[in-house]
């Protein structure tokens, strides 16, 4: 397989395609924002350090939260939506532990694409992504 770059693109087409995908995958990021939270912040109390612990509580609860615990969860799912806004603040709300400039997080994403083509997870109307950054043949 040989991959052919394409001309080198200016930061402003760079910002556009982060920011289109951010916004294209941003349900799926705050799933997993709230995931986060939850398994950190709102389940794992002193008593709760297992995930097997915590499936059970999901399990004699039928996954419904306590009482005290639904405002909290209100309140998390607004600072979610009002803070994870870009992959900057995804990542900063995950505890990335880095950052990633555009140009860093664009080539992240054309990666990840390429590695999913080569294990043959993608569909046919992904691969049209991979060409945005660089023609296959």
């Amino acid at each position: 397989m040989k991959i052919k770059k394409k001309k080198e693109e200016t930061e402003e087409e760079i910002f556009s395609r982060v920011s289109k995908s951010f916004s294209s995958s941003s349900i799926g990021i705050r799933l997993i924002s709230f995931q986060k939270f939850m398994q950190t912040k709102l389940l794992r109390g002193q008593e709760f350090k297992k995930l097997e612990d915590i499936a059970m509580i999901y399990d004699t609860r039928f996954s419904f939260p306590e009482e005290n615990t639904i405002g909290i969860i209100k309140q998390e799912i607004s600072n979610i939506f009002n803070k994870v806004v870009d992959y900057q603040s995804y990542l900063s709300y995950i505890e990335y532990g880095g950052t990633l400039n555009d140009k860093q997080m664009n080539t992240l994403l054309v990666t990840s694409l390429l590695l999913a083509k080569k294990k043959k997870v993608i569909s046919q109307k992904h691969k049209l992504l991979l060409f945005l950054n660089m023609k296959i043949s």
